[in-house]
């Protein structure tokens, strides 16, 4: 992993940036990552993964087969109950708060 951008060069850049500079602020503590200037353009910052970034993540390639195999669900189990969770939110999203505040009430 390692990327670099320049403040306000993708559309929304602002979110994007608050995000980045987000993760940066809790992995780079950790010893996760590590984060410098170009030399080229001080507009630019270059976040790359120390050596424990780099085991975490081949470690956590793992996690979605282990998730998998821990839940006892098929794969297409788990896809359907996806679908179903989204459906749902979405109903209770759309469903107006009168009835939420209603049932709560009873």
């Amino acid at each position: 992993l390692s990327w670099e951008f320049v403040v306000g060069e993708y559309a929304g850049g602002l979110l994007l940036i608050l995000v980045v500079w987000g993760l940066v602020a809790l992995t780079r503590p950790a010893g996760l990552i590590r984060r410098a200037r170009a030399t080229t353009d001080e507009r630019r910052v270059q976040v790359t993964l120390t050596n424990t970034g780099r085991a975490l993540k081949t470690r956590a390639l793992g996690l979605p087969q282990h998730a998998l195999r821990a839940s006892g669900c098929t794969l297409g189990e788990l896809t359907e109950l996806t679908a179903r969770l989204h459906a749902l939110r979405r109903r209770l999203a759309e469903s107006p708060t009168e009835t939420a505040v209603q049932a709560r009430a009873a």
